[in-house]
């Protein structure tokens, strides 16, 4: 019976396996978690924070926070689920990124719209 030869990803190959590519793999997955994390958390404080209207582009808070929220998902499924299961289906970790993606441009776009037409 064949093992199955797993590809190789971001740059890694045989030095994984040894101490010091598995601290490397370690701290780049417990960082990326963190930095998602802080995403996920400051546009969970966008989306609840109230600010007075007196203040310009104020109602660009939520959106901001929902664009945080999608991007804090894309850098952990991109980054750490991609690397803590990689023998999972494609095509529902594609669609989970697909979608986060596609929130992460919208909410971009819409705050760009929204920027634009305050300018004028």
């Amino acid at each position: 019976m064949r093992r199955a030869v797993l590809p190789r990803s971001f740059g890694e190959g045989a030095s994984c396996v040894n101490g010091s590519g598995r601290i490397k793999l370690v701290l780049r997955l417990v960082l990326a978690t963190v930095w998602a994390g802080l995403m996920v958390v400051a546009g969970i404080a966008a989306v609840r924070l109230r600010l007075p209207e007196t203040i310009p582009l104020a109602q660009l808070a939520p959106v901001a926070g929902f664009t945080a929220i999608s991007a804090g998902q894309v850098v952990f499924s991109a980054l750490v689920c991609d690397r803590l299961c990689p023998h999972a289906d494609t095509r529902l970790t594609g669609a989970v990124q697909l979608l986060s993606g596609l929130a992460l441009t919208g909410g971009l776009a819409t705050m760009f719209v929204v920027w634009l037409s305050a300018g004028s």
